[in-house]
């Protein structure tokens, strides 16, 4: 016996009576088994489903003693697989005594350790698969398999048990969402094995746990499901890898394919009828989307579940119709129909249970398969018949947008349950940009890929949220704002056409994206300053924590212009005539992203967050900045309207972002802490104050800059009324001020040669 077959002998056998002792003498008082029990794990299986340790355990030593043969020292299968599963039984060993004391941490990452080793074993079993006997197959490989296969299941729980003990396992998911994750995440490893390396074996002890798990968490609605779901997936996904003809003509996949799709039609609507008209727990679905949505429209919008399984309906005739012409087209659609129809079986399960996190999953699936058909379609280089239009585009448009409807909402309710804890306000404002941003999207669509049906469709949408929300005003202008873009964008398509060049399309996204991204920052600083979050404006958080740069209130009433003269650039460089101008191009997307940036920045400042939102500041002035230098702005010829509706108002918001972040920058030292004896606190003022004098007197300078010297003056007025008490920053104050007017004076007014 070579040292290699005694090792793994010597390893197997001190882990099995190791096992066993710890079982039957009940190590600390507990068989393992027992401890799984225990403890209130929603993966965990009926109590029978740990018999299977017996199995394992005859299996290994088949192993053990089939690979100490002599006529096995040269084994190749044997010798590729070297030290590996001794050394993933010695550490084994290591997990039991550890699980039965507790350290389930430890425990975890020794389970972790043994997986690893078995696949290593494993793989190196894959590798020599032209050499396995009938002997190795049954001595060596399966019992490889099952133990990896039983073994990552253990490690699940394990994992699950940690989660627990350091309360975790309600983290970002509630505790049964969690279940059902780790559920889905072995089945998905188990499917791994089935495809990759076509094992067979590896998924009936998955088999095996899920109905445990059926039978032991039988009150439990979420866990069971997953569970039962799972056991159903990887059944349909064994049949079909194990007994399918490893060669098909064209006709026989096209026919397997059709009358898939055909079972599946009628699943899904045999499933959905009994939801939406027969009602389950008493609740039907739509009631579920209007109580848990803050843009939950009325309940009418649900009539469109008609159109879209006559859209479905079309879609499958248009395959015994040969619709469309092309058979790599048709096979496109067959395929990834039926991943689509079985994710939305799926959400409808999730969303009935309120799984709202798990049903996101399941759209977000079904929007994805929907996306693929949608784009193999749009992509055809030829022209679609008539017939091709109404059997297979239009129900593929209409089938999109429902389904993207229905993510907008089930998105809606899981961003709404995280935000609302945070502050009351904050699902309000979300529904708003969620409800802006789609409509977005769907101009993009509509733009670029002519699309009508769907805009058409998010109208109806829209409808039904301002007849569900007439009383709440802002929402309802909103969703009213989005209809009437959406149409306008419909008809243009319709009967005008669309911009005859990608470059031509691009600006037209462009343009509109800016003017979104500007309307919406204006909404929310709105929001933010009249409405209040947190119970407090943001003028009121600068003034309620004094430093020695904040300003008079009055001061911040700058804002008004600034966001007046960014509405006027919105509006103007939205123009069709705007469209190829020099200056869009220049822009390009920053203005877009100063804007979130914005909107991130009023969230995060009014939750507090010091650093988050000073460096929030940071990056809207580097994007300001950006846009600046690339507009040339005082170097660049201009005419007076580009310098007045563009010009002037870039100009105007990258000088106040400017001083805000230097205003904030005081805010992020936290002055109450501060205790430098080298610099006292008012000389640091005074150096915030110069620093932002400086850059108004160096570009009105080298620029002719004149929006940066008078809101530079404007602050510094503010700072010296307010600085009254503390002479060196009053005075400071007041020294910028006065050097601002006066380079403004000489160099702007009286235009002297710049330097």
């Amino acid at each position: 016996m070579k040292p290699r077959q005694a090792f793994t002998l010597i390893s197997l056998f001190s882990l099995l009576v190791y096992a066993v002792f710890a079982n039957i003498f009940r190590l600390n008082g507990y068989t393992a088994d027992e401890i799984f029990a225990l403890l209130p794990l929603l993966i965990t299986p009926a109590q029978y489903v740990y018999l299977f340790w017996g199995v394992i355990c005859i299996f290994l030593l088949m192993l053990g003693f089939y690979q100490a043969m002599p006529a096995q020292s040269d084994n190749l299968v044997l010798k590729a697989m070297g030290n590996w599963i001794g050394l993933g039984c010695l550490v084994g060993v290591l997990w039991v005594f550890f699980w039965h004391n507790g350290e389930f941490f430890i425990a975890s990452i020794l389970a972790i350790l043994i997986i690893i080793c078995l696949i290593i074993a494993y793989l190196s079993i894959q590798n020599q698969a032209a050499s396995l006997s009938r002997m190795d197959v049954v001595c060596v490989k399966i019992p490889v398999t099952l133990s990896l296969s039983w073994f990552s299941y253990i490690t699940l729980l394990n994992i699950a048990t940690v989660m627990y003990q350091y309360s975790l396992d309600s983290y970002i998911f509630p505790v049964e969402a969690w279940a059902a994750i780790l559920i889905t995440c072995s089945a998905l490893w188990a499917v791994f094995f089935i495809l990759r390396f076509k094992d067979y074996f590896f998924p009936i002890v998955s088999l095996w746990i899920y109905f445990g798990i059926l039978v032991h968490q039988q009150t439990q609605i979420i866990a069971s499901t997953a569970a039962g779901i799972n056991a159903l997936f990887l059944v349909i996904v064994l049949v079909l890898a194990r007994f399918r003809k490893t060669e098909l003509d064209d006709a026989q996949v096209l026919t397997r394919r059709k009358l898939l799709n055909i079972v599946t039609f009628f699943t899904s609507l045999i499933i959905t009828i009994y939801v939406l008209f027969f009602m389950t727990n008493g609740i039907p679905a739509w009631q579920v989307f209007l109580s848990n949505s803050q843009i939950a429209p009325s309940s009418f919008i649900f009539i469109a579940w008609v159109p879209f399984f006559a859209s479905n309906l079309a879609i499958v005739l248009s395959q015994y119709l040969s619709v469309p012409q092309d058979k790599q087209y048709i096979e496109k659609i067959n395929l990834w129909y039926f991943f689509g129809s079985a994710s939305y079986v799926i959400w409808l399960l999730f969303w009935l249970l309120r799984a709202y996190p798990l049903s996101l999953l399941a759209v977000t699936a079904w929007a994805g398969c929907q996306v693929i058909v949608y784009r193999s379609l749009k992509n055809e280089d030829r022209e679609p018949t008539k017939t091709e239009r109404w059997l297979v585009h239009y129900p593929t448009s209409y089938h999109m947008g429902w389904v993207g409807f229905l993510f907008l909402l089930n998105f809606a309710v899981v961003l709404e349950s995280v935000l609302l804890p945070l502050n009351p306000l904050a699902p309000y404002i979300s529904s708003v940009i969620l409800l802006t941003v789609s409509s977005v999207v769907v101009l993009g669509l509509a733009f670029t890929r002519k699309e009508t049906v769907i805009p058409l469709l998010a109208v109806w949408g829209l409808l039904g949220i301002i007849i569900g929300h007439f009383g709440e005003h802002h929402l309802t202008i909103i969703a009213a704002f989005d209809a009437i873009a959406l149409i306008l964008s419909a008809g243009q398509i319709r009967f005008k056409g669309i911009p005859t060049s990608i470059e031509e399309s691009s600006s037209q996204r462009r343009q509109i994206l800016n003017l979104v991204a500007v309307v919406l920052v204006i909404f929310v600083n709105v929001v933010a300053n009249f409405w209040q979050l947190n119970g407090v404006s943001t003028v009121e958080l600068f003034v309620a924590h004094p430093t020695l740069v904040t300003p008079i209130p009055l001061t911040f009433g700058a804002w008004v212009f600034v966001y007046a003269g960014l509405l006027a650039y919105a509006i103007y460089q939205v123009m069709p005539d705007q469209r190829t101008q020099e200056y869009q191009e220049r822009i390009s997307y920053w203005l877009a992203t100063s804007s979130i940036l914005n909107m991130l920045w009023v969230y995060a400042w009014h939750q507090g967050n010091k650093v988050v939102s000073f460096f929030l500041l940071l990056l809207q002035l580097a994007c300001l900045g950006w846009i600046y230098y690339r507009l040339e702005i005082g170097k660049r010829d201009a005419n007076a309207i580009e310098r007045l509706l563009v010009h002037l108002p870039i100009s105007a918001h990258s000088a106040w972002t400017l001083i805000v972040t230097a205003l904030s920058l005081f805010y992020f030292v936290d002055p109450l802490k501060w205790n430098n004896p080298n610099l006292p606190l008012p000389v640091f003022a005074s150096l915030i104050i110069w620093g932002v004098a400086v850059v108004g007197i160096y570009l009105v300078l080298r620029r002719g800059e004149l929006a940066f010297p008078v809101l530079i003056i404007w602050t510094m007025a503010g700072i010296a009324i307010q600085q009254l008490s503390t002479p060196l920053v009053f005075v400071s104050a007041i020294m910028a001020l006065l050097t601002n007017v006066g380079v403004l004076f000489f160099f702007k007014i009286r235009k002297l040669p710049a330097i």
